[in-house]
C-alpha cells in the first residue's frame, strides 16, 4: 500500500510541524497567549468535528481517493493562508480547517494499510507506517523553522502546503490506477 507510506511520512512532517511550531506562528500573527490557545484549539476542534464525516467517507469507497482529498484540503488551506496574509482571523480559520484535514490523514493511512494487509502482518505493517510517521515528525519542525526564517510567518503555512501537496497527487493518481 504505498499511499499508506508516503501519507505516512507526509502526516509526520506536517503535524511535527503544526505541534512544535503552531504556538510560535500564532505569536508571530500578534497573537498573545490566549489567542494561541485559541489558534491551537481551532485546529484541534476542527479535527474533532470532522473525524466522523472524513471517517464515513474514506469507509465508503477507495480510501486513497478520501487520502488524496483530505490531503488536498490540508494543503489548499495552507496554499490559502500564505495568499492571504498572516493576519489572525485568517490564521484561526485556516488553522480549524487545517486541523480539519490533516487529522484526518493518519487514520485514513492506518485504515487503507490495514485493507492491503493479512491478519498477521497488520502489526509489522503498523509499525512501519508508526516509523515514517516519527521520522516525518522529526524532519517536520526542521524544514518548517527554515522556512519561517526565510520567509517569515507565512513559512509553516506554506510548510503544511509543502508537505500534503505531494501526497495528494500520489494518493488521487493512485486511486486512478
Amino acid at each position: 500500500a504505498p499511499a499508506a507510506f508516503v501519507g505516512a511520512l507526509s502526516s509526520g512532517v506536517a503535524m511535527g510541524a503544526f505541534w512544535s511550531l503552531g504556538p510560535i506562528y500564532g505569536e508571530r500573527v500578534g497573537l498573545d497567549a490566549a489567542g494561541v490557545a485559541t489558534l491551537m484549539t481551532s485546529a484541534i476542534l476542527g479535527g474533532a468535528l470532522l473525524q466522523w464525516p472524513i471517517g464515513r467517507f474514506s469507509d465508503s469507497g477507495d480510501r486513497r481517493r478520501a487520502l488524496g482529498l483530505v490531503a488536498a484540503v490540508a494543503a489548499a488551506s495552507g496554499a490559502v493562508m500564505v495568499a492571504l496574509g498572516s493576519f489572525a482571523s485568517v490564521a484561526l480559520a485556516g488553522f480549524f480547517v487545517f486541523g480539519a484535514a490533516a487529522f484526518a490523514v493518519y487514520p485514513i493511512v492506518v485504515a487503507h494499510l490495514i485493507d492491503h494487509l493479512h491478519q498477521q502482518d497488520i502489526l509489522a505493517g503498523n509499525t512501519g507506517v508508526l516509523f515514517l510517521h516519527g521520522v516525518g515528525a522529526a524532519l517536520g519542525p526542521i524544514l518548517a523553522g527554515v522556512l519561517l526564517g526565510w520567509i517569515g510567518s507565512s513559512g509553516l503555512p506554506l510548510h503544511f502546503a509543502l508537505a500534503f501537496a505531494p501526497l495528494a497527487v500520489f494518493a488521487l493518481l493512485q486511486a486512478r490506477r
